[in-house]
């Protein structure tokens, strides 16, 4: 952690208090934010990793630089020596955005193929014997993987009810 640090008020040259990130790294390691080993590409460990990272992350005031430095502290494993290998690739790491981090992490530890069968599986999804409750968990779970135009409140509303 302290190299991660340093490195950090390196990059800010200095800027700022010294132990600015240090103290937003220890608050966010607070909420207890999940680790990520890269080593399960089949299930969507890596997705819903990034997801929990991303809610945890809302609730800080980290810039992007920062968001990254926090993400890339919890990678470890094959996923950690992705990251090694892709900043090191990489001429300007000070400037990697958080976006760009989200796009190589998605295209690197999850594969296409995973994220298309889920929305498949929403788009097919059916209540047929399940009750009411079962039926409409099972639909806010995969509710994730819908294509962006069910995600509207409208949207939601006419594919639950079987709509198009």
């Amino acid at each position: 952690m302290a190299a991660l640090v340093d490195s950090m008020n390196r990059r800010n040259g200095g800027g700022g208090r010294p132990d600015d990130f240090q103290r937003k790294l220890e608050g966010f390691l607070k909420l207890r934010p999940p680790t990520f080993d890269g080593t399960d590409l089949e299930t969507l460990v890596a997705h819903d990793w990034l997801r929990e990272i991303e809610k945890k992350l809302d609730l800080t005031t980290c810039t992007d630089e920062e968001c990254i430095g926090i993400a890339a502290h919890q990678l470890t494993g094959a996923a950690r020596s992705w990251w090694d290998s892709y900043s090191d690739a990489y001429e300007d790491t000070e400037h990697i955005t958080w976006d760009e981090f989200v796009e190589a992490f998605t295209e690197y530890h999850i594969l296409e193929g995973v994220l298309d069968s889920k929305e498949d599986e929403f788009r097919n999804l059916r209540q047929k014997g399940d009750t009411v409750h079962e039926y409409t968990t099972r639909f806010t779970t995969l509710l994730r993987y819908a294509p962006p135009v069910v995600v509207a409140p409208k949207g939601k509303r006419s594919t639950i009810v079987g709509k198009d």
